[in-house]
């Protein structure tokens, strides 16, 4: 009864708040949800639970979800449609389990596995002395400066029309905003020490310690380049002050020792200078199942066993051109990303897009705690760039089969409280459209208590589009966004509340 009565008050709550939603300070109201009194175990002779229990039904008959989801409202102020015509993903598993879990040690042990599975026996030399420029390429600079000089071009690079053009120079003076015999001067001086050759010293991947006991800093980095036979790759390991929180970087440098950064090729859409997706299957040279085949094979290395592909899309690789007075991008490759999540007991974590680790507000002083992710991007040529961060481990188990809320009533949470969230006086028209929902883990922490141990909880995940017009200055300004992995709304499916995606709670 008393999950009923809870259900009952929260959405008394969230009646309240809709009649305000076309208040432009109002904000969803968010509950702290790591608690273990949130949650219960389901019990079949519960008859006042949310969702009946039956001891053989998978959760998607529990639930009473349907096979399509389908809504249309409208808000108050007549700015939000809303529309769902959505797929439903639901584990096929008869239960859920609420976890305990606390950030993954960043032990020596387990980087020596990492290396070993990314680079095998390939020597690993410090980035910092590898990247040092030569004598040979320091002269080769000199000698284009110099002619710069002698041409009478005091500003070769374009920086001192860059900063007049951005009017941010205000009345510096040239020589101050850059200075073509100061950079002479500093390459001369380069000269002096620098070696003839590369200067290639072999390193141990890993952390220092901060005294004789072996204990790890608190901040902890290393920048490594490791020599394959498949080429060079840039390789990072950082460990910073929450705790034992992590990223694992490799990164392919490209031909002419540039770097290269990767994107899904989504986010270009109305990009013109983009390859076109046919183009970029091209230019990957493998089908899609070529390419989960190599990461796979990477995370058995790895031995994340645990964990399966969830998005493996079309991805472009870029590289910038810093040398004029404009950054000039050039979209050189193409491939495939592929992102991975952990499943516990059957019930994967939702691949979802947001890094998490933000903050209330600037004056907080929390330890942000990001989220895990598992991230290749990879083509015809192997891997081209991997980032695996935040690794946790489970500690235990809060409750075994956990009572859950039907999905009519998370989507009667979902209906009042994406217009509250979706508020705003900057827009004359929000168009949304909801094409899938599913049902997942989420990690979620209470930052203020410890910020490095947490909770997996099931949540509710609402993905689609949106097109939204606003106006400024006169002028009615149009914008679209669809990203396959960004939630609208996360919905704790245990007690309808709103997690915050960004802040992590």
């Amino acid at each position: 009864m008393k999950k009923r009565l809870s259900f009952l008050i929260t959405l008394f709550s969230l009646s309240l708040l809709a009649g305000c939603a076309a208040a432009p300070d109002e904000t969803i109201v968010r509950q702290k949800t790591g608690s273990a009194a949130a949650y219960q175990e389901a019990t079949e002779a519960d008859s006042s639970s949310s969702a009946q229990v039956s001891s053989d039904a998978l959760l998607s008959a529990r639930l009473s979800v349907p096979d399509t989801y389908t809504a249309n409202v409208t808000s108050s102020d007549g700015v939000l449609h809303l529309t769902c015509n959505a797929s439903i993903s639901v584990p096929e598993t008869d239960h859920v389990s609420i976890w305990n879990v606390k950030a993954k040690e960043f032990s020596q042990d387990w980087i020596d596995s990492i290396t070993q599975a990314f680079f095998g026996d390939a020597p690993i030399y410090d980035y910092e002395a590898y990247t040092q420029p030569t004598k040979a390429q320091i002269l080769e600079k000199l000698d284009e400066l110099k002619a710069y000089q002698q041409q009478g071009n005091l500003d070769p690079y374009g920086v001192i029309a860059s900063a007049r053009n951005g009017n941010s120079s205000g009345d510096v003076p040239d020589d101050q905003i850059y200075s073509l015999q100061q950079e002479i001067d500093s390459w001369e001086e380069a000269y002096q020490t620098a070696s003839e050759t590369v200067e290639k010293k072999l390193i141990t991947p890993g952390f220092s310690t901060s005294d004789d006991s072996g204990s790890l800093q608190s901040d902890c980095a290393f920048f490594g380049l490791a020599e394959t036979d498949d080429g060079s790759y840039y390789y990072s390991l950082t460990r910073d002050t929450a705790g034992d929180a992590t990223k694992i970087l490799v990164n392919r440098i490209a031909d002419g020792n540039q770097t290269c950064y990767w994107n899904v090729l989504d986010i270009f859409s109305d990009s013109p200078e983009v390859p076109s997706a046919e183009k970029v299957k091209e230019m990957a040279g493998i089908p899609s199942d070529e390419a989960t085949a190599i990461t796979d094979a990477l995370m058995k290395k790895l031995g994340l066993t645990d964990f399966s592909p969830r998005s493996v899309v079309l991805a472009v690789g870029s590289q910038v051109d810093t040398s004029g007075s404009e950054n000039l991008t050039s979209y050189p490759y193409g491939g495939w990303m592929v992102s991975y999540t952990r499943s516990v007991d059957g019930f994967p974590v939702t691949d979802e897009d947001n890094y998490g680790g933000g903050l209330e507000s600037m004056e907080s002083t929390i330890e942000p705690w990001c989220y895990e992710k598992v991230t290749f991007y990879v083509n015809k040529e192997g891997l081209w760039y991997a980032e695996l961060s935040n690794f946790y481990e489970l500690t235990g188990q809060q409750t075994q089969n956990t009572q859950l809320l039907s999905f009519s009533e998370i989507s009667s949470v979902f209906e009042k409280m994406l217009p509250i969230q979706q508020s705003s006086t900057e827009m004359t028209e929000n168009d949304i459209s909801i094409d899938h929902v599913t049902l997942g883990y989420m990690r979620i922490y209470d930052p203020n208590t410890d910020p490095c141990s947490g909770v997996l909880v099931p949540v509710w995940d609402f993905f689609g589009s949106s097109t939204q017009m606003s106006v400024y200055e006169g002028t009615e300004l149009t914008s679209s966004f669809s990203n396959p992995r960004s939630s609208y709304l996360t919905i704790n499916a245990a007690d309808g509340t709103i997690i915050d995606r960004f802040l992590g709670y």
